[in-house]
């Protein structure tokens, strides 16, 4: 994709006839620069592009999260591509729900604006849990069951299986989406009909959501982006400090499914002699990550020198798993995409890494990467967890963020400027959520590092 004339349009040499996934990137892109797309590359689009056949590529499901986490810029790109019968393509079962009155009269849009608002209302919350993917897809899909006859939470928890398997979601994100979906009504019911501070309040929730803590946080979420959307006699402020004494009193109760970081095992062994860097970088698939393999004296300032220089050459990283502890230096596997081009030469991926950790970062690159990354606070705030390790002394200092070029490098300065010690590190990008767990020991490994943190991605 290009920029011409403020529209999103394909380069020259696409070849659309080929690739089912290239309407979600180019909304992706679109919705991520809030730009429109061009009215000649829709018609390309809807004319030559084949529909999706099968289940979903990891690459296709990150488009459509990072398009359904554009916030604002995302209703006027869904708009053109439901215009044009690309989103039928992706979502057949949107024909149902397509411009159907609703029947509450405390909703002011129609079922399928509904969910649409609903979306970008819930892209400002992705920071507040641990599964922004299930959040988004969870706003989109909550109201599917409206098109068909019978209760709808329960008709669409049915619908939403097939769809979640057709995304690529494993067996235990489908029971939790579904779950979701049948329930997403029951925050709302439990504060009306019940004391919200009563603990058999919360215990009576957890248990209707069969004590997974992955589908209470989402549908705490999405309870609130849910209301929103609906009209604004809902979410009163009386309702909202019910719901969160609610959420409060569920998240001191114990339940399963929580995702905890774990000590990465990363596999990346240092050739004899003399320490030096190694860069190794390998195409995954026919799509546009690839992935790389660094072994690299040193421990956090080579982390930070890493994260600046894979900042610099654009490579986005999804997945990381990196340790730091002694011996052998920096160990580390990424997943990184490559959104412009054919990624850099591994061979000057490694000259520019041992540069940077030798001198610094030179002036040229570090002007050019400034610009890169250069940060315009939004809407969805920065979140920063932190909580005791299981494998050792210090702390899992837990960052949720929107993601955006150099945000590892951001946090790896703000870490190290707070005085602590690094020891290994987990990465994951859901879309345009980021989530990255950091092991943390010394003396700087303090809840202060928090502050220091959230201070510094503000």
């Amino acid at each position: 994709m290009v920029e011409h004339a403020g529209e999103v349009a394909l380069a020259r040499g696409v070849r659309a006839e080929s690739d089912p996934w290239l309407p979600l990137r180019v909304a992706a892109a679109a919705a991520r620069a809030g730009l429109p797309i061009a009215p000649p590359t829709l018609g390309v689009l809807a004319q030559r592009c084949p529909a999706p056949q099968g289940r979903w590529p990891d690459t296709a499901l990150s488009d459509l999260l990072v398009f359904l986490g554009a916030g604002e810029a995302m209703p006027p790109v869904f708009e053109a591509l439901d215009r044009s019968g690309l989103w039928e393509r992706l979502l057949p079962e949107w024909s149902e729900i397509r411009d159907l009155p609703a029947r509450d009269r405390a909703h002011v849009f129609p079922v399928d604006r509904h969910l649409i608002q609903t979306v970008v209302l819930a892209a400002r919350l992705i920071t507040t849990v641990r599964r922004a993917d299930l959040l988004l897809l969870a706003a989109l899909l909550h109201d599917l069951g409206k098109g068909r006859p019978g209760d709808h939470s329960v008709t669409g928890a049915e619908m939403v299986r097939p769809v979640a398997r057709r995304l690529g979601l494993d067996d235990d994100d489908e029971d939790t989406l579904a779950r979701i979906v049948r329930h997403h009504l029951l925050f709302v019911t439990s504060i009306s009909r019940h004391d919200p501070g009563d603990p058999a309040t919360a215990a009576n929730l957890l248990a209707h959501l069969e004590h997974d803590a992955v589908a209470m946080d989402v549908l705490a979420a999405l309870t609130e982006a849910d209301s929103r959307a609906t009209g604004p006699t809902v979410w009163t402020r009386g309702k909202a400090r019910a719901h969160a004494a609610l959420v409060a009193a569920c998240r001191q109760r114990p339940s399963g499914r929580l995702e905890v970081p774990d000590v990465p095992a990363v596999e990346a062994s240092r050739p004899r002699g003399k320490p030096d860097v190694v860069v190794d970088l390998e195409a995954t698939g026919a799509g546009t990550r690839h992935e790389v393999t660094l072994v690299v004296p040193g421990g956090g300032r080579s982390l930070e020198a890493a994260a600046r220089v894979l900042a610099f050459h654009r490579l986005e990283v999804v997945e990381a798993r990196i340790d730091l502890r002694p011996p052998g230096g920096m160990r580390a596997v990424l997943t990184v995409a490559t959104g412009f081009g054919a990624p850099v030469d591994p061979r000057v991926l490694a000259t520019d890494l041992r540069r940077t950790i030798d001198s610094g970062l030179p002036g040229p690159m570090r002007a050019a990467l400034a610009r890169a990354t250069e940060h315009h606070p939004g809407d969805t705030p920065v979140s920063v967890l932190v909580s005791a390790r299981s494998d050792g002394d210090g702390v899992i200092l837990e960052v949720r963020a929107r993601d955006r070029p150099g945000l590892l490098a951001q946090i790896v300065t703000a870490v190290l400027g707070a005085g602590a010690r690094i020891d290994w590190v987990v990465v994951r990008t859901r879309g345009s959520a980021v989530e990255d767990a950091f092991a943390l020991s010394g003396p700087g490994a303090v809840l202060s590092t928090a502050a220091v943190v959230e201070a510094a991605l503000s």
